[in-house]
């Protein structure tokens, strides 16, 4: 649970990238290319975390020893032109689904994604409130937000 946890928090920064009003299409988003995590959110438990995020839509990311293969897909927020939305669904090794937010400025991306089903107790981000949106027992947390670098 810790792993996906932490595979979604990497997507989500890895999105937090692609800034653009680009709807599901992540075809010249800043997002696409490789990103490794200079800190993985503390609900993940896992590290190093790398992703790299193709212009069709696949997505590979490695958690420490493991690599990890799906798609992804972003969106736009019609509260902020910074922060977009994401979902990425993981096929390998196993079926798992993230939803969750991010924002790239330059090189930057935060990037705070949740699985889901969504764990008892947790709210998903809102692109409206922003990075740390995520709520646990209804307090906001930055657990789930990953920080990166573009490669």
């Amino acid at each position: 649970m810790r792993r996906f946890a932490f595979i979604l928090t990497v997507l989500a920064v890895v999105v937090v990238v692609g800034c653009e009003d680009l709807p599901s299409d992540p075809t010249g988003q800043p997002i696409v290319g490789t990103w490794k995590a200079s800190k993985v959110g503390d609900a993940f438990m896992v590290s190093p975390m790398e992703a790299e995020f193709q212009s069709d839509g696949d997505v590979s990311i490695e958690l420490g020893s493991d690599t990890w293969t799906g798609t992804y897909s972003t969106s736009g927020s019609s509260a902020s032109s910074s922060v977009r939305e994401i979902t990425i669904n993981v096929t390998s090794p196993a079926s798992k689904s993230f939803s969750g937010i991010y924002t790239i400025s330059g090189t930057q991306m935060k990037l705070e994604v949740v699985p889901l089903p969504l764990p008892d107790n947790v709210t998903a981000p809102d692109a409206a409130l922003g990075i740390g949106s995520t709520k646990v027992g209804g307090s906001s947390t930055n657990d789930y937000v990953s920080e990166m670098q573009k490669q």
